[in-house]
């Protein structure tokens, strides 16, 4: 049974926080939804060519009244779900890694991960914000909007690099987004597979933390909703 528009005080996202997990296949599973239940997809976690399938995160829209009692799943059995997903990653562009004891309030050149690209003067410090505007090293696809049940193919596409210090990757997939037959979101990470920017196969990695000009395809960022009845629109 549908939940009456008239009984909603708010909705929420659930889970509020949710995982999906890499795999170089096309198929894919849904992550555990219930405490303590391990998923095991049918034919294993693996696909007829061994590849690894992806774990996909779905996330669910429950309502709650005025006295926040849960009065159940909101789908598109009467009402209307506009997913808004916008993650990013911002690896390239941080600060080289630090103990956990050692924390500074602003960066340098020497702090930074590939200094050479909208990297700092010598001696110049600034707060941590703003390896946020180093934006050749940010694979960011934007927000992307899902709508409507059994969508898929929306792609979160972004570009690494700028053709000077480091050559430009277009097309860098962090993942996928698609719905469910009731408009639940679903969310796919990408076949997690990292490179050198610079496509020498010989490349090899400096250490466990710090590469400098190399890409990997894992991400992070946000989930909103905005839900509507189909009845009472307005």
């Amino acid at each position: 049974m549908s939940v009456k528009p008239e009984d909603i005080a708010c909705v929420d996202i659930y889970p509020p926080i949710n995982v999906a997990r890499v795999g170089d296949s096309s198929e894919h599973f849904i992550g555990s939804e219930v405490p303590g239940v391990e998923p095991t997809p049918d034919g294993g976690f693996k696909d007829k060519d061994h590849k690894i399938k992806k774990q996909a995160a779905r996330f669910r829209v429950y309502a709650f009244d005025k006295d926040s009692k849960p009065l159940g799943e909101i789908t598109n059995d009467g009402y209307s779900l506009s997913w808004k997903v916008h993650v990013a990653n911002k690896k390239a562009a941080w600060i080289t890694h630090r103990s956990r004891f050692k924390f500074v309030k602003e960066v340098g050149r020497d702090d930074l991960r590939n200094p050479d690209v909208q990297g700092l003067p010598e001696g110049q410090k600034k707060p941590y914000e703003y390896t946020n505007t180093r934006t050749e090293l940010i694979i960011d696809p934007g927000e992307k909007v899902v709508e409507g049940a059994n969508v898929k193919d929306v792609f979160l596409d972004g570009q690494f690099g700028n053709d000077k210090e480091i050559p430009l990757h277009k097309d860098v997939r962090l993942g996928e987004l698609r719905t469910d037959e009731k408009g639940r979101l679903l969310v796919l990470a990408s076949d997690g597979k990292s490179f050198p920017a610079s496509g020498n196969p010989d490349e090899m990695l400096q250490n466990g933390f710090d590469n400098a000009g190399w890409v990997d395809k894992v991400c992070d960022g946000t989930v909103r909703v905005t839900v509507k009845s189909k009845s009472q629109p307005e």
